[in-house]
């Protein structure tokens, strides 16, 4: 028999990175990482729980963050509960956060939180659509960082509410009247 070529079914690591250690070692240091516990995935609970600790943490800068709030519309309900909670106008799909401040053109901000994964719901979707239809910004964010940076895009854009627009329009078209006319 000759000599038996040094290879494997996985990529062979080298001398260096191995250490001195047993291919075998390798092998089974990387069989338990196979079976380590996964770590628990973050919840859409728990990233908006940090998106509220933020804002709250944030109300120096922006004290239009003490009004960001949560619309109790998502969980899981028995059946009487959520027959109860429909009747009195609880709506499928209605974004989880909502801040009533008016920036530029929008009248306030609605965000849908989803974890990383998360995917909006056709109720959703049709929410978030409608919302911007009417004059509202509206995200779905994956995850705080998101949100935190849709809530910061969209309170470092404030340039003028609509009426400051519409009163510096009559304005202009007063004094391009008051110009016309002489």
């Amino acid at each position: 028999m000759g000599n038996k070529p040094y290879f494997t079914k996985y990529p062979q690591p080298s001398k260096a990175r191995r250490g001195g250690v047993s291919h075998e070692a390798d092998l089974d240091r990387m069989d338990s990482l196979r079976h380590a516990p996964k770590l628990p995935k973050i919840s859409e609970e728990s990233e908006q729980i940090a998106v509220i600790e933020w804002a709250a943490y944030n109300r120096g800068k922006w004290p239009c963050l003490e009004r960001l709030y949560h619309t109790p519309n998502g969980g899981y309900r028995n059946t009487a509960e959520a027959a109860h909670l429909k009747r009195m106008g609880v709506s499928p799909g209605v974004p989880d956060l909502f801040l009533p401040f008016p920036v530029g053109d929008y009248s306030g901000l609605w965000l849908e939180m989803k974890t990383e994964e998360g995917r909006p719901t056709s109720c959703q979707r049709d929410w978030i659509e409608y919302l911007r239809s009417v004059g509202y910004c509206a995200y779905v964010c994956h995850g705080a960082g998101e949100a935190i940076n849709a809530i910061e895009d969209y309170l470092n854009r404030r340039t003028e509410t609509t009426a400051e627009k519409v009163a510096r329009l009559e304005k202009e078209l007063q004094e391009a009247r008051a110009e016309y006319m002489k």
